[in-house]
Parts: C-alpha cells; sequence; structure tokens
C-alpha cells in the first residue's frame, strides 16, 4: 500500500505511494491501490493516502527529474483516474487513466 508513511505534527497519518513516471515511454498507467483497501484505510479521519509522483526522462546514464508532485489522492482530477478490474475476482483498482496528462489539482 506504501512506499514509506509518517504521522505529521497535527496527528495525521500519511501513507506515501511513490510513483515513478519516464516521460519517454509511451503506455503509463501505474496501480495506486484497491478501492476496497482504500475504503477501509479512510474509515479512521486521521488517514491521508498521498502520492508523489516524480516525472524524469533518461540521458545516458542519468535521470534527469522534469517534476516532482506531492499530493493527497483527494486533490486529484476524477479525469485521471480509471476504476480496473484484474483477475478473477470482484476487486477494482484505482489506476491512473494516463501518466502523459498533466495533474489535475483541486485545492
Amino acid at each position: 500500500m506504501a512506499d514509506l508513511a509518517f504521522e505529521d505534527c497535527d496527528g495525521f497519518y500519511n501513507v506515501v505511494d511513490v510513483k515513478t513516471h519516464r516521460l519517454s515511454t509511451k503506455f503509463n498507467m501505474p496501480n495506486l491501490i484497491s478501492v476496497e483497501r482504500l475504503a477501509r484505510f479512510y474509515e479512521d479521519d486521521r488517514n491521508y493516502f498521498v502520492i508523489l509522483m516524480v516525472s524524469y526522462d533518461v540521458d545516458g546514464l542519468k535521470a534527469i527529474i522534469e517534476q516532482v508532485k506531492f499530493v493527497s489522492i483527494e486533490f486529484l482530477g476524477w479525469g485521471l483516474l480509471n476504476n480496473r478490474r484484474f483477475g478473477l475476482g470482484a476487486n477494482s483498482n484505482r489506476q491512473f487513466e494516463s501518466c502523459n496528462d498533466q495533474f489535475q489539482i483541486f485545492a
């Protein structure tokens, strides 16, 4: 569910999912989290699921960082997210529609 987590100074628990996006690739649709798992996580009002998106490209052996965004999933535009079913079960996953689109952040 998380690559890292921390409790902030106000006592909120932040789970951070780090996503990388190589800009020169054509297909970009990383999984975020299952809808069921996210719903259970948000049963506690002090929990936040946060995305750390690092957009980069490669020049030889060097990674060139183009953009870094740190945003709670609630502030992502719905047009960026998609529900997908994987496997035979009824579980549904939240997934980026395409990382090639710019993040729409609503504050």
